[in-house]
């Protein structure tokens, strides 16, 4: 219909000229374009935000990690985004989606300013306190990340191709009694409900500075096993402690980089088979250099298993 609109019967060969009409159905078409972007960037974030429970969500502040979350899966980002936090503690979840307009110039930055947000979790598609679920182009600063307290624990939990992200500098709490796979501090998987379902989970993840308490696992990046691995992560100069068996556990995954951590079970008596550093499946190119890993047993020197 649009091409006889364009070139009515006897103008379509290689010499028709374009009419007024099709003049005027392009400016209408580029009109209708402009209005449809701007419709859906007019509450889009760009600026500086803060996170603040004493101030009600207004402005530039959200009274929640909900209410920032709500906020960008809906409205996505027209420019670079910085969230600071402040008081606190916070009890709840910050799930985040694919945030439309992230890129590597319009990136979503949250600075924690060392404040707590914590979770109990009772479901087990509801694991994480931190999730990135497709989120690209975030970091995760200086927050105090609490995941003890549930049947499921995860600090931070990315998947579905949660791609160029940033996890700096944060402290983050898993169970150090349990001995169960439901805890864990970092994870990239290809589900929600569980830490080593195959998937495009994250590339390009930068994991760095942290320090990981407790969980089965401290960190996990589990990657694809049907296609190509996960490719280009990090994990530099954190410290990893008392997890029950791994501390790094690394599967199907590709060029990461697994430099100047320290590795070690000081304290924790509920203890098993340590693995300071496990790479398995289809994962190449893996660089492990710089670690220190020392005191396997330090929390419970008897320990036979």
């Amino acid at each position: 219909m649009l091409k006889k609109l364009l070139y009515p019967q006897g103008m379509r060969g290689a010499t028709a000229t374009p009419r007024p009409l099709i003049r005027l159905l392009s400016a209408g078409l580029g009109l209708l374009l402009a209005q449809q972007a701007q419709a859906q960037t007019a509450n889009a974030l760009a600026g500086a935000y803060t996170i603040n429970n004493t101030l009600p969500t207004a402005g530039t502040n959200f009274t929640s990690f909900t209410d920032a979350a709500t906020r960008l899966n809906t409205d996505g980002v027209s420019g670079p985004v910085t969230i600071t936090v402040s008081n606190g503690p916070y009890a709840e979840q910050f799930l985040l989606a694919d945030v439309a307009g992230t890129s590597a110039t319009n990136t979503l930055t949250v600075n924690g300013g060392g404040r707590t947000i914590q979770f109990a979790s009772a479901a087990t598609a509801q694991r994480a306190v931190v999730q990135l679920n497709g989120t690209d182009y975030t970091t995760i600063n200086n927050l105090v990340i609490d995941a003890t307290g549930g049947t499921y624990g995860c600090g931070i939990l990315l998947t579905n191709a949660a791609n160029n992200d940033r996890l700096t500098n944060n402290v983050i709490n898993a169970d150090v009694a349990s001995t169960s796979t439901n805890y864990a501090g970092i994870v990239t998987s290809g589900s929600t409900s569980s830490y080593t379902t195959a998937g495009v989970s994250a590339n390009n993840l930068l994991i760095e500075g942290n320090t990981i308490t407790g969980g089965y696992y401290s960190i996990d990046l589990y990657g694809n096993t049907t296609a190509a691995p996960n490719t280009g992560n990090i994990i530099r100069n954190n410290q990893v402690r008392d997890f029950y068996i791994n501390g790094i556990y690394l599967g199907y995954q590709e060029g990461t980089l697994i430099t100047g951590n320290d590795i070690s079970r000081p304290v924790r008596t509920a203890v098993r088979s340590f693995n300071g550093i496990y790479a398995f499946g289809t994962s190449r190119g893996v660089a492990i250099e710089k670690n220190r890993i020392h005191d396997p047993f330090n929390g419970n020197p008897t320990s036979t298993s």
